[in-house]
């Protein structure tokens, strides 16, 4: 059973109520339903339309506005090769759908990812991502979720974690976690989890929650609609700047930068080096060095990292670093997209001019 619940809601959602499943369904059944359902097309008047920014009856007749916008969800689950899977860094500047459900789900799942992936088989140049995450884990083996979703006509990331994983992920994306029903005699039960089509466009953020039901034909006027707005067309990109590094002692070094948003706050949350083996956040409260967990970047501002104060930490290098060589470090950031950046290293006495700056 699903929960037909968007995200963000003022209440919370109600509980799920499953009911009595049937078993594993036969996909030739589903894809049979679902051209039925496409024959159907329930358009939506102008005042109940969904949308966009401000005003989100502009954009699109079907989705239901997320309004605030909710950034991109960070979490990390295990894919059907075996490999952790990041959905924040893995879709980052993507248009990204994100379901959650299971492959003995009776209806609500394989018509969903059924009606989606024909819309976007039929549409040409829409490049999108589909993520499918199991709210069954105990039966939705890595290799049976690869099975059930090669079945569909676009490539869908099949995503599965233990329960604590995977009830993180629905919290962090904003859906009710999903209950599961006590077995029958045979074994069988059901799992009450949200219906909800999430859309995250590629700002990085979720305008949009599509109901159940949602048909083809439906997917197929939307989904252009939202390619096409300008407004959600680019991730708001944290800027950085002003990178530099000292000469590494030991096997670590300290880096530097400046990190600039454009449209809201953001917080520089973590960052790896294929220079390093470990790259540690420190803050510095005036004699007191300390590992931290982010730094925050607030809208319209600047955070700066600089010799004396806050600063990155790179260890375990691989070589030890000397004027005029380079590091690569990646930043990771809370909403926008991670930045790849060459950092220049400077002499002891280029650092001693930007102490306090």
């Amino acid at each position: 059973m699903a929960i037909d619940a968007p995200p963000q809601a003022e209440s919370p959602p109600p509980a799920p109520a499953p009911s009595r499943g049937r078993g594993p369904i036969v996909l030739i059944v589903v894809v049979g339903l679902v051209l039925v359902a496409v024959g159907v097309v329930a358009f939506v008047s102008g005042d109940d339309a969904g949308g966009s920014g401000e005003d989100p009856q502009q954009v699109v007749a079907h989705g239901r506005p997320v309004v605030p916008a909710a950034p991109r969800p960070a979490f990390t689950l295990t894919g059907t090769d075996g490999q952790p899977w990041d959905f924040q860094a893995e879709t980052a500047g993507q248009l990204t759908f994100l379901f959650f459900g299971y492959t003995n789900c009776p209806d609500i799942c394989p018509i969903s990812m059924a009606t989606l992936t024909a819309a976007l088989d039929s549409l040409d140049g829409i490049g999108a991502q589909v993520v499918f995450v199991t709210t069954d884990p105990a039966r939705d083996t890595p290799e049976r979720l690869s099975s059930w979703l090669s079945n569909y006509p676009v490539r869908v990331v099949g995503l599965t974690g233990s329960l604590d994983e995977l009830e993180a992920a629905q919290r962090a994306a904003g859906v009710t976690a999903a209950i599961a029903e006590e077995p029958d005699e045979d074994g069988d039960y059901t799992v009450g989890h949200s219906a909800a089509m999430l859309v995250y466009t590629p700002d990085d953020l979720q305008h949009l929650s599509y109901p159940s039901g949602t048909t083809q034909a439906e997917w197929m006027a939307d989904i252009p609609r939202i390619v096409d707005e300008s407004a959600w067309s680019t991730s708001p990109g944290a800027q950085v700047g002003d990178a530099y590094a000292g000469p590494s002692a030991s096997g670590a070094a300290a880096v530097y930068l400046t990190v600039s948003g454009t449209d809201g706050s953001d917080r520089l949350v973590g960052a790896s080096s294929p220079d390093a083996g470990s790259a540690t956040l420190h803050t510095t409260d005036g004699a007191t060095m300390s590992a931290a967990d982010g730094v925050d970047v607030p809208e319209g501002g600047t955070a700066t990292l600089s010799p004396g104060g806050d600063h990155l930490m790179l260890e375990d290098l691989g070589s030890e670093l000397t004027p005029g060589d380079t590091v690569t470090v990646v930043l990771e950031f809370e909403r926008s997209a991670p930045v790849t950046i060459e950092v220049p290293v400077l002499t002891y006495d280029e650092l001693a001019s930007r102490i306090g700056g």
